[in-house]
């Protein structure tokens, strides 16, 4: 946690004591000092510790109350939203100042940073404070009458684990969800120190190096193939400049968050297999797509992402294991809107972004199609799935065949499994096979005309 900013853990429940490591800021329970210590700091020696601010301490106890109340007292949801807006907006200050001194500070503007770090400076100028709403207020609107209306657009969800999982089981979300850690369960956590060790064992990790010369040939935003050694060694270097570690399957046991766990309509991605055989497989098939349903990022503070979307239609949940990020993030766009932004030059879409903002312990569930920016405040280490839901089959072949024609609105390549998980969908849709639930017969019918489209 930053010195100058403890209104960004304003958020947190207090429970007991609980201090910030003078080595390196980080959140630290009593009971987890000696382990915290030994991982991150290599020595089995309690580390020194500040106990936190007693007004902070107070914030984050009464946030908490807060939510334990938000559905008695309205007041306290109101109180529960003002504080994330806070913190948000206090997140995103930091990132603009932070941002602006490295802009002006750049000595090699033929690197990536060089050439990348103004151009996101331009979009966090851009970014309009976000609406945080509440689960009732959620399930009040109407949805599919406000999809593109500039009142509704840069709104997102602060709920429960319980209430998201609610928003969920109805259907697709409409907008980002955001689970604050103070509304979960406690439970034990992934550490970035724990990873790195898990990734040494590795003979090499795929890295985005951000002082990395450009070329006009674009080989710079491919990532480098480093020995692990070397890899981690310029993650723990406070002069390294910032990487990115790429391409890491997931680790963390039951990452799937509990507010969508066993939600049968978000499976599909998962359990559908190309060829639909049971068993242990006794052919090669390709897994380009089912290697994402579960991933990890890990990435050192000041790494960045200029504006994307998950690829094939895909929702994407995360889960802040350890450290603070800035996730910049667009309204739902319209087919004309991402069209505009594929046909031009400009880095980003044309409708201003907002910002979530995701510390240590919070869950997000972004739905399809939203293009996003984010960037790690600090060191960071986060737990991801992406999703189909079965009953809105065609957004998601909606999306891949605009990513077909308009590469640029998604940073990763089409999954050569792709077509053969689809043609099993449709197959199963037409059964209307009672292990998901399906969209209505009518949406069958456009479903398989954009197959065909698709495959030509």
């Amino acid at each position: 946690m930053r010195k100058l900013h403890p209104e960004s853990i304003v958020a947190r429940t207090i429970k007991g004591e609980q201090y910030l490591c003078n080595k390196c800021d980080q959140l630290v329970s009593r009971s987890q000092k000696a382990r915290h210590n030994r991982l991150r700091h290599g020595s089995a020696v309690v580390p020194a510790t500040r106990s936190l601010p007693s007004r902070v301490a107070q914030l984050g106890s009464n946030t908490h109350a807060n939510h334990q109340q938000n559905t008695t007292s309205g007041s306290s949801v109101v109180d529960s939203l003002e504080a994330r807006k806070l913190a948000t907006e206090a997140a995103k200050n930091e990132v603009y100042a932070r941002v602006r001194e490295q802009v002006e500070s750049l000595r090699h503007a033929k690197s990536r940073l060089g050439y990348e770090l103004p151009r996101y400076k331009e979009i966090l100028e851009r970014c309009k404070p976000g609406e945080p709403i509440s689960y009732n207020e959620y399930m009040r609107t109407d949805w599919k009458n406000h999809e593109h209306d500039d009142s509704h657009r840069r709104k997102y969800v602060v709920c429960s684990t319980a209430e998201a999982r609610k928003i969920l089981e109805t259907g697709s979300p409409a907008v980002p969800l955001v689970i604050p850690a103070v509304s979960k369960p406690k439970i034990p956590t992934m550490l970035t120190e724990e990873y790195l060790m898990y990734l040494s064992t590795k003979p090499g990790i795929d890295v985005h190096t951000y002082n990395q010369p450009i070329d006009e040939e674009g080989e710079y935003l491919k990532p480098r193939f480093l020995p692990s050694e070397e890899a981690i060694s310029m993650f723990r270097d406070e002069h390294a400049g910032p990487v990115n570690f790429l391409n890491l399957e997931a680790r963390k046991q039951n990452e799937v968050p509990e507010c969508l766990a066993n939600i049968p309509a978000y499976t599909i991605l998962r359990d559908l297999k190309e060829l639909d055989q049971s068993g242990k497989r006794t052919e090669f098939q390709p897994a380009d797509l089912s290697s994402c349903v579960a991933f990890q990022i890990c990435g050192k503070a000041d790494v960045f992402s200029l504006p994307h979307m998950d690829h094939h239609g895909v929702m994407t949940t995360i889960t802040a294991e350890e450290g603070r990020k800035l996730w910049i993030t667009w309204p739902k766009l319209q087919e004309t809107e991402l069209e505009e932004w594929a046909n031009n030059d400009s880095d980003a879409p044309q409708p201003a972004p907002f910002a979530l903002y995701l510390e240590q312990g919070d869950d997000m569930v972004q739905p399809a199609g939203i293009v996003h920016a984010p960037y790690s405040i600090s060191n960071v280490l986060m737990s991801g799935t992406m999703s189909w839901d079965s009953r809105n089959m065609v957004q998601v072949i909606r999306q891949s065949i605009l990513e077909l024609h308009y590469p640029k609105i998604t940073n990763e390549d089409p999954a050569k499994e792709f077509g053969a998980k689809l043609q099993n969908v449709e197959r199963l849709w037409s059964l209307r096979h009672q292990a998901w639930p399906w969209g209505s017969a009518e949406e069958l019918v456009k479903f398989s005309a954009l197959l065909e489209v698709c495959s030509a």
